[in-house]
């Protein structure tokens, strides 16, 4: 307390100090005034004279007295009106007024009170009792001023918050938009507790045309949620667009989050990788209620559980990354939500649970309106008028190929005027370990020379074959590793320590474009300075393949005319072919 009335400039001391004041005194009567004139300046206040209540009314109104010693029976105006409008003046200013009068029944005194009078002495008045109350006023006056000033610094402090959360709001607002939250195959519900959401939803697309999400659920709401905001969405939407896994994405936030952050500051995520060519999502879940996979009509398929702690808890190199790996069938659809909607409660305060929820994406109703609108309907009607007790988050992500082609924003010209071009690009080991700009060289390959419209085939295209050739040529890791839930995350730290420890080999990437009548195409070719890998004809097809690796290749030929094979396995080539219209 002490240092807000410090700030304000008044202390408690302050307050007993018995500082000068000026004392406006209203009397029709000459000795009157002069007897209290001579008082009041021997305490060493200044006094001011007027003889009615028209003179007070407009003497106040140009000298802001900090003390009224008001007489009643006068002429031109009496002490009751000018009363009245000294109080109207005064607005939120606390001015005392003391009536000094003759008049002594009940009714006359009452009406003093009633008029806005703080206090009254019947004349003649008692000297050391007048001295007193003047000297009390004058606590209570400084008191007051100290009050109102304070009220003045809340009244700022709460503008300035109002502010700071608009600010936040605008910032939050901005981090979700900056996504693709608007692809077609994407519904989402975000409603906040607070002014500012503590849930965050995170959508965008990779350069493969594949997508990442995150739905996040900071601890706190407000200001805090968006500054911690502003990193996560950075790290995610920076590292999604440069073609990196949601693996090496979750270790960079939690590291954010652990060095930057206040400790207690974490964030319980679910993070979703979804990869179109493959036709897998990868889910990590660390502190957000199960995942829910619906599969065409036969209700829940599958539900992701939290196996991990959420992000900002423990080092990258302490964080559990279970992840899980689910084949995806057109039509399937994901679920993820924060604990906000299962934990909404009624008037009654009964929650609307787990079974709530798996009851709407059941119910006969959900498959005949879509059961992301059953469960916010079913969800509100449950609510009813009580308030949110946290935010609550839902977001519904449909494995729909033709939805999921349908990406706003990366197509481009079809054609170029070049008809014909070559890009090359070798890479050391040494340069390998911070090497990320594979999707940035390939943007710049395909927008420089017109074929935008390819640019996710030939993007997956050119990471699966220079994805074989640093695993294979240079690093030489048996990429088996991938094929259960854990050891798919188990494979990315074997190959970041690989990666450290290398010294010698290198890549080297080439892409030539030519145009032969009505068609194009483009050769792609990757050769590495390794021992070579087995590519013969055992490899699984694509669609047979159930497991979590040996789908590059099948997927490159899948996409492509021709994959050649030279020296090894060293040199691999594939053409890329389309119809120029």
């Amino acid at each position: 307390m002490m240092a807000v009335n410090e700030r304000v400039g008044i202390s408690y001391r302050d307050i007993n100090t018995q500082a000068p004041l000026k004392i406006l005194v209203v009397d029709d009567d000459r000795t009157n005034r002069l007897v209290l004139s001579a008082l009041l300046s021997s305490e060493g206040h200044s006094v001011i004279m007027v003889q009615n209540g028209a003179e007070a009314v407009e003497v106040y109104e140009r000298e802001q007295p900090d003390i009224v010693l008001m007489d009643i029976m006068m002429p031109v105006m009496d002490g009751y009106e000018a009363t009245r409008r000294i109080k109207t003046l005064s607005d939120d200013g606390f001015v005392p007024v003391v009536f000094l009068t003759a008049l002594s029944d009940d009714v006359s005194l009452a009406k003093c009170i009633e008029v806005g009078g703080d206090d009254f002495m019947t004349k003649p008045f008692n000297r050391i009792v007048l001295v007193a109350k003047i000297r009390s006023y004058t606590r209570l006056n400084r008191l007051y001023a100290m009050l109102r000033a304070q009220n003045r610094e809340l009244a700022g402090f709460h503008a300035r918050l109002s502010r700071e959360h608009e600010m936040a709001e605008q910032i939050f607002t901005a981090i979700t938009d900056a996504g693709r939250l608007d692809a077609p195959n994407i519904q989402y519900l975000l409603s906040p507790m607070a002014t500012t959401s503590g849930d965050l939803i995170l959508a965008a697309h990779t350069p493969a045309g594949g997508q990442h999400f995150l739905l996040g659920d900071f601890a706190g709401h407000g200001l805090s949620a968006a500054l911690g905001a502003i990193p996560v969405s950075d790290i995610f939407y920076s590292m999604t667009a440069k073609g990196f896994h949601i693996c090496d994405i979750l270790r960079e936030i939690n590291a954010k989050l652990c060095n930057r952050l206040p400790t207690g500051f974490f964030l319980a995520a679910c993070l979703v990788e979804v990869d179109a060519m493959q036709r897998i999502a990868r889910v990590w879940n660390g502190g957000i209620p199960d995942a829910i996979l619906m599969r065409g009509g036969k209700g829940i398929c599958r539900r992701i559980e939290s196996r991990n702690l959420p992000l900002g808890i423990v080092s990258s190199q302490e964080l559990c990354g279970e992840m899980e790996s689910i084949e995806l069938l057109q039509g399937d659809r994901l679920y993820i939500y924060s604990d906000g909607v299962i934990e909404s409660t009624d008037l009654a305060g009964r929650m609307f649970g787990q079974e709530c929820l798996e009851d709407c994406f059941n119910a006969e109703e959900a498959i005949a309106s879509g059961r992301f609108d059953r469960i916010k309907s079913q969800l509100a009607e449950f609510r009813g008028d009580e308030p949110q007790n946290d935010d609550i988050t839902l977001v519904e992500i449909t494995f729909d190929l033709a939805l999921m082609q349908d990406i706003p924003g990366v197509t481009g010209p079809a054609n170029s005027t070049a008809a014909e071009w070559r890009c090359d690009l070798e890479i050391s080991a040494g340069l390998l370990r911070d090497f990320d700009d594979l999707p940035a060289v390939v943007d710049l390959m395909v927008r420089a020379n017109g074929i935008e419209d390819h640019k996710a085939r030939i993007y997956t295209i050119v990471t699966e074959l220079f994805s074989n050739a640093v695993d294979h040529g240079i690093l030489d890791i048996n990429t088996d590793l991938r094929n259960s839930d854990a050891g798919f995350y188990a494979y990315y730290d074997v190959r970041e320590d690989a990666l450290r420890r290398a010294e010698q080999g290198w890549v080297k990437l080439s892409l030539f474009c030519r145009q032969c009548d009505a068609e194009r195409q483009v050769s792609i070719q990757v050769e590495d300075s390794g021992p070579g890998f087995y590519f013969g004809d055992g490899l699984i097809a694509l669609d047979a393949n159930t497991g979590y690796s040996g789908r590059g290749i099948a997927l490159v030929r899948s996409l492509c005319s021709e994959v050649l094979f030279h020296r090894g396995g060293n040199t691999v080539e594939a053409i890329y072919k389309w119809t120029v219209s």
